[in-house]
């Protein structure tokens, strides 16, 4: 269809001078109109093809195919940037022709981002918009589009160029045809890991202990809980976190907080959901399958540190925090469920994606009184992402120096 990449870059910039924007040059104008997302994974990818489709009417040139560096001799250029009049945002557009070079395409898109915010440092992910136009679509570049829109909330719209009655339009490419990273909502219980954050009253040892004396400082306690779910935002982690009176009688610390994350490398186990055999995976899958066998991570990272260490100063001032028991969720739950008075529920990542839809339909059936950090909510969340039928591989169990 075109003889290079530069040629396909003429044909665009020609077609834009006698056309408002790029949704002018769409042969399937009604697809997105019609589609129907059937899981929260295309219901994800739809909404950002969708909020980047509204900001593709009218489009103001800011340079194609120059130099956009502001620093000397660095050269980053974008094929095309535009000024989106309706949305407020920047558009970036990248061409891709033949099928080599498309894996290329998520750094160059990751260097023309930051180096927009070079000029426009308060450029938020929501108003920037990311069109990818190419004939070829490897499984590389369809996992790396699915991860950007999927776990990074990145605003992506991928067009194919077509021939149509002798002329070449943009084909919006079917959602269904990236849902290839198979992640999703449903999950094991044994794919969360996290511990307890005992608040230890600074006088529980004393003999005349007031046991109710750490009540006063719930506020206190939810704040800390805030400041976690803001940090697991800022590592894009997903988790929840629990803040819990404890009624068991010989129990110390008379409240504690509960904290979860996804442990990654957990998650490696679902490659063996998709073979019969472990010798035809990858060789880098193999790898990632011995790293866990022989390192045996539990989740309990820096990540899982970082989160709960956010929250800490804000309890030491009337209590003495401890982290205690590492435990994976499916072993943990019913620790909390015999003996704890859920108070507070935070979240971030996937499960908040799943509390905003379950408020929303709780809403819309008119309990307009629960609450954003009810637990009851909190634990109505979690059971629905976790797949209780979900068959979970223990990579320890394995013997793979024979298998592979």
């Amino acid at each position: 269809m075109f003889e290079n990449e530069s040629k396909m870059q003429e044909w665009l910039l020609k077609e834009l001078d006698n056309v408002d924007g790029l949704n002018d040059l769409v042969s399937n104008p009604d697809y997105l109109g019609t589609y129907v997302p059937k899981n929260n994974e295309a219901k994800k990818v739809y909404q950002s093809f969708l909020k980047c489709e509204r900001s593709l009417n009218y489009l103001e040139l800011i340079s194609e195919d120059k130099n956009i560096s502001l620093t000397k001799p660095d050269s980053l250029r974008p094929d095309f940037l535009f000024y989106s009049a309706e949305s407020q945002g920047m558009v970036l557009v990248e061409l891709k022709n033949i099928a080599g070079p498309t894996r290329e395409v998520g750094t160059e898109l990751a260097a023309y981002s930051c180096e927009l915010r070079s000029y426009i440092p308060y450029l938020s992910e929501g108003d920037l918009f990311q069109v990818i136009v190419s004939k070829h679509w490897p499984t590389l570049l369809r996992h790396y589009i699915f991860h950007e829109i999927f776990w990074n909330k990145k605003n992506i719209i991928c067009f194919k160029p077509i021939s149509t009655n002798d002329k070449i339009r943009l084909e919006i490419i079917n959602i269904d045809s990236i849902l290839e990273a198979n992640v999703g909502f449903k999950i094991s219980d044994r794919h969360l890991a996290g511990y307890q954050l005992c608040l230890y009253d600074d006088h529980s040892y004393d003999p005349n202990a007031d046991k109710l004396r750490l009540d006063k400082h719930i506020q206190q306690m939810n704040t800390a809980l805030q400041v976690m779910s803001s940090e697991g935002h800022r590592q894009r982690a997903s988790g929840f976190a629990f803040l819990w009176k404890d009624h068991l009688d010989i129990s110390i610390a008379p409240y504690s907080i509960s904290i979860f994350n996804m442990a990654p490398f957990k998650s490696i186990e679902r490659f063996l959901h998709e073979v019969d055999d472990i010798s035809k995976l990858t060789d880098i899958q193999k790898k990632f399958l011995k790293l866990s066998q022989w390192h045996a991570p539990t989740g309990h990272g820096d990540s899982l540190q970082n989160i709960s260490d956010a929250g800490i100063p804000f309890l030491r001032k009337f209590c003495k925090p401890q982290l205690e028991g590492f435990h994976e969720w499916g072993d943990y739950k019913s620790i909390i469920e015999e003996r704890a008075e859920l108070l507070t529920f935070q979240c971030w990542g996937i499960f908040e994606e799943m509390r905003d839809i379950m408020l929303h339909e709780e809403y819309a059936q008119g309990n307009l009184s629960l609450n954003i950090d009810c637990p009851n909510l909190g634990m109505s969340v979690i059971n629905r992402i976790i797949d209780q039928e979900y068959n979970f591989i223990n990579i320890s169990d394995l013997d793979l120096d024979h298998d592979l």
